[in-house]
């Protein structure tokens, strides 16, 4: 019983010893602020995503990319959309305030501005030969400030006469596989009024 006694004792004083061995763990520093390191941003808004960062600043006077780790808000979320700093428009135009939340501290707000398109064009590249096969389809965009670009997003393809329309933005394509009218259509932001058609006839 005497044995029994002693290795509980030894037992139990080898346990808080371990225990009270983890006193050297250093930590964690404070944190002091959170930021959005970009300021105030411009998107067009049928270009691809765009991204954004943040940072963690300590107390020590150190500092670590918040940018995964942070949860990203959008105050609307109809018109943008974000995640881990990836933001990308979902509507033709407007503005909203990007913010981050990290352990009950949100950040100053930024605000993305998103550039309307006014009007656009669709046009098949080399498509002269009247015959089928397989062309590059283009459509140009021009916004608000006057600038043209290439449309990324937002924008659906339709096709008939058995077309097949692969790709998107510089690498669209459409595949003309049947002789006679094939109607090549395009909408922006699934908006009836923001619609092209083009008719390509092959021989």
């Amino acid at each position: 019983m005497k044995f029994l006694k002693s290795i509980l004792l030894s037992t139990m004083t080898l346990f808080f010893i371990a225990c009270g061995g983890d006193t050297t763990t250093v930590p964690l520093s404070d944190i002091s602020s959170i930021k959005i390191n970009e300021a105030n941003t411009t998107i067009y808004s049928t270009d691809g995503a765009s991204n954004l960062s943040a940072t963690v600043y300590f107390t020590d006077g150190t500092s670590a990319d918040l940018t995964m780790i942070a949860t990203w808000i959008s105050s609307d979320i109809t018109l943008l959309s974000v995640e881990k700093g990836v933001i990308q428009a979902l509507k033709n135009g407007g503005s909203t305030n990007i913010t981050i939340n990290y352990k009950s501290l949100m950040s100053e707000p930024v605000v993305v501005n998103i550039k309307k398109v006014t009007d656009y064009n669709i046009s098949m590249i080399d498509a002269d030969a009247n015959t089928t096969g397989t062309y590059d389809i283009d459509a140009i965009a021009t916004f608000e400030d006057n600038v043209t670009k290439t449309i990324i997003k937002n924008i659906k393809w339709d096709v008939n006469n058995s077309a097949i329309i692969t790709g998107e933005g510089n690498t669209t394509q459409v595949q003309i596989v049947s002789t006679g009218d094939t109607n090549i259509t395009a909408t922006l932001f699934d908006d009836v009024n923001m619609t092209k058609n083009i008719v390509y006839t092959a021989n």
